[in-house]
């Protein structure tokens, strides 16, 4: 989620910047132009934001959810078989979101100790 954060700064800062810096110094007949990417950038942000909040709710109740489990019992005591597949495919999508080279060029350790 840290990137999606980062996105949601970036989109803000960008329309900042377009509000606060490139429209007021354009000509009049290159302001239309700019507000319809600034409203287009109003709504990705907001979609952005959406997402995001949508995305950290769905995940903190999977955790907790997933931590109830192993605290029960669900899994076996060693922690081994299904827990570890999915505690793995969870730590792979993360990397895999957070550093796109991970999966493209395969150059982390971690990744090919598998």
């Amino acid at each position: 989620m840290k990137d999606a954060d980062k996105m949601t700064k970036l989109l803000a800062a960008a329309k900042a910047v377009l509000e606060e810096d490139i429209i007021p110094s354009l000509p009049s007949r290159k302001r239309l132009s700019a507000l319809l990417v600034e409203e287009a950038l109003s709504i990705a942000l907001n979609t952005t934001y959406q997402l995001v909040r949508q995305k950290e709710n769905e995940t903190a109740k999977n955790n907790k959810v997933l931590s109830n489990q192993i605290r029960s019992g669900v899994y076996d005591t060693s922690l081994d078989g299904k827990i570890t597949k999915i505690l793995s495919q969870d730590v792979a999508e993360r990397l895999e979101a957070s550093t796109p080279d991970f999966k493209i060029h395969q150059k982390f350790s971690q990744y090919l100790a598998k």
